[in-house]
Parts: C-alpha cells; sequence; structure tokens
C-alpha cells in the first residue's frame, strides 16, 4: 500500500496553493517558487503559473519536477537587482530532477572567487535535465546565460539563449553558455546574440 503525505498550508502565508497531497504543489503569481521547492519532497511536482517572479531559485537538491504551467514564454523568473543567477542547481541533483519550461533572466552569477558563473542558471557537480528554457538578459564572467562545471549525465534540451553577455577573459567566456568539466550534453538548443567582452571567448559557447 501506498501512503501520500497530506501538508496544510495556509496560502496568505507561503503564497501556494497545495492539492490534496503534498505529491503536486502549485504556485501562483505573487508566491515563492523557493517556498514551494523547500516544501518538497522526493518525487513532487511543481507546477507555476504564469507571472514573473523576483527571486533566485535554489532547487537545494531535491528530486522533484519543477515546470511552467503555460510554457516559457508566460513564465519568467527574474533575478534583478539579487546579484545572484536567476536558478541554482548545485546540490548533487539528479537526473530525477527537471526544470522544464521558465524564462530565466535578469541574472548576474554565482561567485567562485572572484568571478561569477552563469548568470541564467548555474549547474555544479549536478545532473538535473533542463528542457524547454529561455535564457536572456543575463549577465555573469563565465556563462551569461548558463554555465555548468562537471555534469557527466545531465542534458540541456530545446532551449534557447538569447542576448546574454560574458565579461571575464583568461578561460572564461561563453556569453551563451560556459562548459568546465564532466560530459553535459547540449541538444536542439539556439543560440542568437549572445557576446562575450573584448577580453572574454565565445560569444555564443565556451568549452574549457
Amino acid at each position: 500500500m501506498t501512503t501520500k503525505r497530506s501538508i496544510f498550508v495556509i496560502p496568505a502565508v507561503f503564497g501556494l496553493t497545495v492539492g490534496a497531497y503534498a505529491d503536486t504543489v502549485y504556485v501562483n503569481e505573487g508566491g515563492s517558487i523557493q517556498s514551494a521547492i523547500g516544501a518538497a519532497s522526493s518525487g513532487d511536482v511543481i507546477v507555476v503559473g504564469p507571472g514573473t517572479y523576483y527571486e533566485s531559485v535554489n532547487l537545494q537538491g531535491r528530486a522533484v519536477t519543477l515546470r511552467s504551467a503555460d510554457g516559457a514564454d508566460a513564465t519568467i523568473i527574474d533575478a534583478t537587482g539579487l546579484d545572484a543567477p536567476a536558478m541554482l542547481i548545485e546540490n548533487g541533483e539528479s537526473n530525477s530532477t527537471v526544470v522544464d519550461g521558465f524564462t530565466l533572466t535578469g541574472g548576474t552569477g554565482f561567485y567562485i572567487g572572484a568571478n561569477t558563473h552563469g548568470g541564467g542558471m548555474f549547474i555544479d557537480f549536478a545532473n538535473p535535465i533542463v528542457r524547454n528554457c529561455v535564457f536572456t538578459g543575463n549577465t555573469a564572467a563565465a556563462g551569461g546565460g548558463l554555465a555548468i562545471r562537471t555534469m557527466t549525465s545531465g542534458l540541456v534540451s530545446n532551449c534557447r539563449f538569447v542576448d546574454n553577455l560574458a565579461t571575464a577573459g583568461g578561460n572564461y567566456g561563453g556569453g551563451g553558455v560556459y562548459l568546465q568539466g564532466g560530459l553535459p550534453r547540449l541538444e536542439n538548443c539556439v543560440f542568437e546574440d549572445n557576446m562575450a567582452s573584448a577580453a572574454a571567448k565565445g560569444g555564443g559557447l565556451s568549452i574549457f
């Protein structure tokens, strides 16, 4: 027999709408994606309604599916002014962690020493599946749109990288995407109008 866990949540406090069981959580505009992730357990599905969510989201090692209800054009995670990536995946997440259908914008990356990595999203020693996302208007020293370090079995598919900027020289760069270590897979992705500064390498993609 399978036992499902119920949670009582006050929407006015958490900004969430929770179904009968905790295996599906709905987040509506004005609510917090991060709060939903913090309350989630392995196998849960978090469905995010259309709107703009002004936050930097950390998956916190959760084996969950985080997906938009109406696709990337309608569902935006905006980290403007937060001095952080729009999304951070760095706690050993596996293929059981899925991110599907968001626009990630306004991010400035995660600091490693003096340099930022992954303005839109930073993946470090993790193997999530990221699909149907748009990375636009992000800036970082390495990987304006996305930076990946030591991904061995993850997948980024059907994503668009548009108008992102990498600013650092040396072995950095990658206005759209910066890859360092491992065997990351990018499939069916589009790169448009990304840029690296004069000292950096790879307007669209940099592999180190």
